[in-house]
């Protein structure tokens, strides 16, 4: 069964809407095909009949007809020219629902300033209006064009014949973390031209953090002074809508970026917690013996007699050539002096907390942690960085990506690559799951949202 309408362009009055456009009629330019054999009843679009006086009113009949529509659709044995109308036709239906989400978010935003106007004027005007807008109606709204993209999806490469693959089930989309994940996947994209310019690598070669908050670009209006023009249309919106592009990018977008805000700020958000629960102090590590422990005797008893940076005998006491060896996190020994050299150069770069072991570039800020942590805590550092080919992958993919790649079909190698990384983001939970446990925090979702700078 065909959908097909139009929304006449709206016409601007001093700026605003129009009061045609206020009370204009979404219009069924053909007529419906048969119901198909699944179908309980025939579809129909808003008429001159039932008139609309509202772009809410808009949202929900186009929400209604969506819906009946994807209960009632069975395209099984529909020609390949039928298929490729009814996705000319889907598509059609989805720009004119998100010009009229668009509209009515105008439209409350309109309204709520009159609203808080009024109030602050001293004007009483009873309960915040729209109030359902936000909790209710947007997400539901959210939700529907979501499953429209699924089945949009699966027309889409029916009519070009290509090879059809599952993305991974995650759940109802979330306009909220979408947003910030969407934020932390552009983020990424913008670091990776910033260092592609200055001919930096994209993996730094002393073993820092990857990503760095002097660099990072995680909020919409610092964004597009970073990307070039023609990817501007991967730059989330800064309103509340939050829409989603298509069903691959959604799940691009809540993959990818969660797992580049796990590794940015992981780190530091567990340093956060335990700050405030008093189990460690916030002043900047500048001293080695800030996160490893005395061990020279340890590491003679174990064979390690001598200090592998300097050459410098395992020794406590003040001869020349002896120094004190310490121990990492990661277990490595290595000559007091030797390491503080390390730690300096570091600070130099005021990247404190960003020192790694010289011998496997562990990050030796967790050594700092409560003791029962370490472990689990280097394990999930570990995890998240174990494989730089999917990371590669992933760069290359978002470096790549065009606007009308949204209209096309892709190989089943992203499928590949979207198995592999929704498989990371399980385990990374998992492990992240088990160190909140010790820390005696709920269970949530790791902090999304940045400060903006």
């Amino acid at each position: 069964m065909l959908l097909h309408c139009t929304i006449h362009s709206p016409t601007k009055y001093n700026g605003c809407l129009s009061p045609r456009e206020e009370t204009e009629q979404l219009q069924p330019t053909t007529a419906m095909s048969e119901p198909t054999p699944s179908s309980t009843q025939q579809l129909t679009a808003p008429t001159q009949d039932a008139p609309l006086t509202s772009p809410l009113e808009k949202c929900r009949a186009i929400d209604n007809v969506i819906n009946a529509y994807l209960n009632h659709v069975n395209t099984t044995n529909y020609s390949a020219p039928e298929l490729e109308k009814e996705h000319a036709a889907i598509m059609g239906w989805r720009n004119a629902f998100c010009r009229e989400l668009h509209r009515a978010s105008r439209y409350v935003q309109q309204r709520l300033y009159v609203f808080h106007t009024l109030l602050d004027a001293g004007v009483e005007s009873g309960p915040e209006p729209h109030r359902s807008w936000f909790k209710t109606l947007l997400p539901q709204y959210r939700d529907t064009l979501c499953a429209l993209d699924v089945f949009e999806r699966k027309l889409r490469y029916a009519v070009a014949d290509k090879p059809y693959f599952a993305l991974p089930d995650l759940g109802r989309y979330d306009g909220n973390m979408s947003y910030c994940r969407r934020n932390s996947t552009v983020a990424r994209i913008c670091w990776l031209q910033e260092r592609d310019f200055a001919h930096e690598p994209r993996f730094p070669n002393r073993g820092r953090n990857r990503y760095t908050s002097e660099n990072w670009s995680w909020a919409p209006s610092g964004q597009p002074q970073v990307l070039p023009v023609e990817m501007h249309w991967l730059i989330g919106s800064t309103d509340e809508l939050q829409l989603p592009l298509n069903a691959e990018w959604t799940a691009i977008f809540q993959l990818v970026g969660a797992l580049t805000n796990l590794e940015w700020r992981s780190l530091g958000e567990f340093r956060d917690t335990l700050v405030d629960q008093g189990l460690m102090n916030r002043d900047p590590m500048t001293r080695a013996g800030d996160f490893t422990q005395p061990a020279t005797d340890e590491a003679v008893r174990s064979g390690c007699t001598e200090c592998l940076v300097c050459g410098d005998v395992f020794a406590d006491t003040s001869a020349q050539g002896t120094e004190p060896a310490v121990r990492m996190v990661c277990g490595h020994y290595i000559g007091e002096r030797c390491l503080q050299a390390w730690v300096d150069e570091f600070l130099l770069d005021a990247a404190h907390d960003d020192v790694t072991c010289p011998h496997c570039r562990t990050c030796l800020i967790i050594g700092s942690y409560p003791q029962e942590l370490q472990a689990k805590i280097q394990e999930y550092v570990a995890y998240l960085r174990s494989d730089q080919t999917l990371d590669e992958q992933v760069d290359e993919f978002l470096l790549d990506a065009k606007k009308e790649d949204l209209k096309g079909c892709y190989g089943p190698e992203v499928g590949i690559m979207l198995e592999k990384l929704d498989q990371r983001w399980t385990e990374a939970s998992r492990l992240l799951s088990s160190i909140d446990g010790l820390m005696g925090i709920s269970d949530e979702e790791p902090g999304e949202e940045p400060d903006e700078e």
